[in-house]
């Protein structure tokens, strides 16, 4: 009778076990956008500020360390591929490395950035997350808009959530008193 007992906890763990690991190998597209004005700026020169990524050390704080893999192009299109460390912000014991793959150019009267990455940790769990970072004219402001997609397990959609909306605030703020000086 103990051993039917022992079975029966031993089938419930392993049916537990197996649920939260489905839950944290599935996983969901999210998507948010950002938007947020720098005063008294040009949206080219914005632009070009937040396009250099030896400039994201100092607007994103949970960037460790970064090197450029590749470059090619001009000032009309200018593509470069990055390899990153960072931490994650609510629990910064917790790295990851990136690779993101960046296109710069600009559009019209806008300036656009889109990029491309894939965040791993312990090098065998991964996910993509794309972006479009849009600056524009908007008085004698730089209108910023960012529309970002990104996969996150969901089981841990919320943590997820935090870092990106973390990540894009300090960006935000970094950048706006990168333009009061």
């Amino acid at each position: 009778m103990r051993t039917h007992r022992w079975h029966k906890k031993k089938i419930a763990l392993v049916c537990i076990a197996g649920v939260i690991l489905f839950l944290l190998a599935r996983t969901r597209r999210n998507v948010i956008e950002f938007e947020f004005l720098v005063n008294q700026s040009d949206p080219m020169i914005v632009w070009e500020y937040v396009a250099d990524f030896s400039n994201m050390k100092h607007l994103n704080p949970t960037i460790l360390d970064f090197d450029i893999k590749s470059e090619k192009g001009n000032y009309d299109h200018w593509e470069y591929t990055a390899e990153y460390a960072e931490y994650l912000s609510q629990y910064p014991f917790i790295k990851n490395l990136s690779k993101g793959h960046f296109i710069v150019k600009p559009d019209g009267k806008d300036y656009i950035i889109r990029s491309e990455h894939r965040t791993c940790f312990i090098s065998l769990f991964c996910l993509k997350s794309t972006s479009e970072f849009r600056f524009f004219s908007d008085d004698n402001k730089t209108k910023c808009t960012e529309f970002v997609e990104y996969e996150c397990p969901s089981l841990l959609t919320a943590i997820c959530t935090k870092e990106v909306t973390f990540q894009r605030s300090a960006i935000m703020e970094n950048l706006q008193k990168q333009y009061l000086k």
